[in-house]
């Protein structure tokens, strides 16, 4: 910066480092609010669809009792409370995209305003690479949801 300022013509030149690291700790920051609302919502999400799918189970048990009488398979049975399982978690998918879509276009329009020289890149792949991450995760947690339920309510099946 010494250097710099000493060039003819050179009347001031800015330094940048307590910006960046200000960005830095902030990034820092959000990221791991990030991670504990993803393990939060991980944990929640298990709990949830395990027991719904147990209570499905559950409130099903006459009729799964019947169909093991008639010689139903256990995969044949665990089948439909897996696809609900996933079902339940698409939707709840479904409802975070529609709530994460308006306000990711927010947070996007602002940071240029806030941070003129941060370089943003192409909003819709940024949102598509987030709804696809987000239905993936939201398929995964649904199935493991069902087989926690599942193993829970084994006795039934």
């Amino acid at each position: 910066l010494k250097s710099l300022q000493v060039l003819p013509g050179v009347e001031y030149v800015r330094d940048n480092q307590e910006i960046l690291a200000r960005l830095q700790g902030i990034v820092r920051f959000l990221l791991l609010l990030g991670y504990l609302s993803l393990l939060a919502v991980s944990v929640s999400t298990l709990i949830i669809i395990s027991h719904i799918i147990r209570m499905s189970i559950y409130a099903r048990k006459d009729q799964i009792s019947t169909l093991r009488l008639l010689g139903a398979a256990e995969s044949f049975l665990a089948v439909p409370f897996l696809w609900e399982g996933v079902l339940i978690a698409l939707l709840g998918n479904l409802l975070a995209v529609l709530l994460i879509l308006p306000v990711a276009r927010f947070i996007y329009g602002q940071i240029p305003k806030i941070i003129p020289f941060f370089p943003v890149l192409p909003l819709d792949n940024l949102l598509f690479g987030l709804i696809v991450l987000l239905t993936g995760i939201s398929v995964f947690f649904g199935l493991i949801g069902s087989f926690l339920g599942l193993s829970s309510a084994r006795e039934l099946l």
